[in-house]
């Protein structure tokens, strides 16, 4: 895990007071260019002004360590282009003078035809959840990651939350009812969605937000958030140990069939 002196960091959001952690999330796009051998030739993201050089630099240099599978063509390898977008997350520890940077998630795209045609439209297979109306009253958001497995017929089967951090107002001492709030309200909307042309035990991840009321949307920049433990059930840690999870996009779709990571987002340790 990269880690950068605080003095080099730029977080939008109120100090952390001392002895406590600050969590940010952020997304951010690009592209990226893959070479003959899998490993990643040039990055470039599509605006990244507000992270400071050292922290975007960092990131670069984490996307540089990426493997990915060749990219054949004709049955030879080839560079090609892919988009990215990633969603980032950073740790900030006033006291001990440090902040953590890594890569949460990367959901891979090609390039967008030369003939402007829309990609595929998914529009109404997954329904959105009921927005808690406890949270709403309260301005407290939240960043849900949802697993599915499918049946047959492309329903789901099985669904679970794997991740959920808060957003906009810090919930403190009705964290929990919150969270369980957010997760009844995902899972009942999870169970609706459909995903036609997927194989009968496939394993998907799905991102849900949750934009607290009484916040403006921020269209580039870290965002504050206070990340919950989760128990994930053991059929989801059974599926990760198995094979990758498909990661698909909040609209639902999927992701290049051709750009497949090899190796971890963000180094250990």
């Amino acid at each position: 895990m990269r880690t950068i002196l605080l003095a080099c960091l730029l977080l939008a959001g109120p100090a952390a007071t001392a002895s406590e952690q600050s969590h940010f999330r952020a997304t951010v796009k690009g592209e990226l260019t893959i070479g003959t051998d899998g490993g990643v030739l040039e990055v470039r993201f599509d605006d990244a002004a507000w992270m400071k050089p050292p922290v975007r630099e960092g990131y670069e240099d984490q996307i540089r360590s990426w493997r990915f599978e060749p990219i054949l063509e004709d049955g030879k390898a080839v560079n090609a282009i892919g988009r990215m977008s990633l969603q980032l997350s950073a740790m900030r520890d006033d006291e001990a003078g440090r902040a953590e940077f890594r890569i949460d998630r990367a959901y891979f795209l090609d390039p967008e035809p030369a003939d402007g045609a829309a990609g595929e439209d998914r529009a109404g297979l997954l329904r959105p959840p009921v927005y808690p109306a406890d949270a709403a009253r309260a301005g407290v958001g939240a960043f849900v990651g949802m697993v599915v497995r499918l049946d047959a017929d492309g329903l789901p089967e099985q669904v679970a939350m794997e991740k959920l951090a808060f957003s906009g107002v810090e919930p403190r001492s009705h964290g929990r009812r919150l969270a369980t709030q957010f997760e009844k309200a995902t899972l009942a909307a999870a169970r609706s969605w459909r995903f036609p042309g997927y194989e009968a035990g496939q394993v998907l991840r799905v991102p849900v937000t949750y934009s607290p009321p009484r916040f403006p949307a921020q269209s580039a920049g870290w965002v504050q958030v206070f990340p919950t433990v989760r128990e994930v059930p053991a059929w989801v840690l059974a599926e990760h140990g198995a094979r990758q999870p498909v990661e698909l996009a909040a609209s639902g779709e999927r992701g290049s069939e051709r750009l497949r990571l090899l190796t971890p987002l963000s180094p250990e340790g």
